[in-house]
């Protein structure tokens, strides 16, 4: 009994450290930390509500892949080796579990809300599952990919999450097999979210030091780069969309621009901060940003300034 109220408080004392930490984030970007926590969930209900009024078919697997997507900043190696160097394993389980639980409970009520009790299920038992097995793949295996005359982000990116993008391929093929139209452009949506994770990972510093260009330049090239690369993983799902109607040209440029501008916005953040990881409070703007694009008019300019300036004192 004493040793579980020991265990009780070292997990109480870790999340209110965590806590403690994201408000200070807050507090350092300039805002207070009321903003993140009473504007943060009424902004996740608003977003909630508008996706199941405009798509109340595909927005029930639509949510579910946003929640878990978020359980994956807590999933690294990285962190979960740090975790079992400062706790005891019993502790560490117990933690991830907790972490899992208040991160997929939002997500779980919406859904609840709205009747989707299988989603609300799925999502807390992959939630539970994930928290308890990380998923880390090595495959000891080279893959070819087109991106290789352009390293970094497209070519490991698309080495570590070939099984992803495979998925979201077979999907459009599957929309194209039944017909559905909307799930055809939700596995391109897919693709672009994938392809953020490109950009969670910085390159050693001699890949941005080794370039002769300005930093406008350096990343004005890296901007290009990008875009040529998303349109080429992207092309299959494109061509599967135009062959299955025409007519919606229109919705399908529209999504390979929304898609587009997150992954500038996701480069640019990457080299805001680099050699850095990008920090909670820009990583939650550009949470907010997937789940509401309109708002990478406001994050994607902050980004370009501070990446700039960042690029600036490494390539001169």
């Amino acid at each position: 009994m004493q040793q579980r109220r020991a265990q009780f408080e070292v997990i109480s004392y870790y999340i209110r450290t965590m806590m403690l930490r994201l408000s200070r984030h807050v507090r350092d970007f300039g805002l207070p930390p009321w903003v993140l926590w009473i504007g943060g969930p009424c902004c996740l209900v608003l977003i909630h509500h508008g996706l199941f009024l405009r798509e109340p078919v595909l927005a029930p697997y639509i949510w579910t892949f946003l929640g878990l997507g978020t359980l994956l900043h807590l999933n690294g190696a990285r962190r979960a080796s740090f975790l079992r160097q400062c706790f005891a394993p019993d502790t560490v389980r117990t933690i991830r579990v907790s972490e899992a639980i208040l991160t997929v409970f939002p997500f779980a009520v919406l859904l609840l809300t709205d009747g989707e009790f299988i989603f609300a299920g799925v999502i807390f038992v992959l939630g539970l599952a994930v928290s308890l097995s990380p998923m880390t793949v090595n495959l000891h295996i080279v893959i070819p990919s087109p991106f290789y005359k352009f390293p970094f982000e497209f070519t490991t990116g698309f080495r570590r999450w070939v099984l992803l993008i495979l998925v979201a391929y077979l999907l459009g093929w599957v929309a194209l097999g039944v017909d559905n139209f909307n799930l055809a452009l939700f596995s391109l949506l897919c693709l672009g979210l994938i392809s953020l994770g490109f950009y969670s990972r910085s390159e050693p510093s001699y890949y941005v030091w080794i370039h002769r260009f300005s930093a406008r330049e350096f990343l004005w090239v890296k901007m290009r780069v990008a875009v040529r690369h998303f349109v080429l993983l992207a092309a299959p799902n494109i061509v599967l969309l135009l062959v299955m109607d025409l007519t919606q040209w229109w919705l399908v440029l529209l999504t390979v621009v929304i898609c587009l501008l997150l992954v500038l916005m996701c480069l640019l953040g990457k080299y805001a901060y680099y050699p850095a990881e990008i920090p909670i409070i820009p990583g939650l703007a550009i949470a907010f940003c997937v789940l509401f694009p309109p708002l990478v008019i406001v994050v994607l300019p902050f980004f370009y300034r501070r990446a700039l300036q960042n690029c600036r004192s490494i390539l001169t």
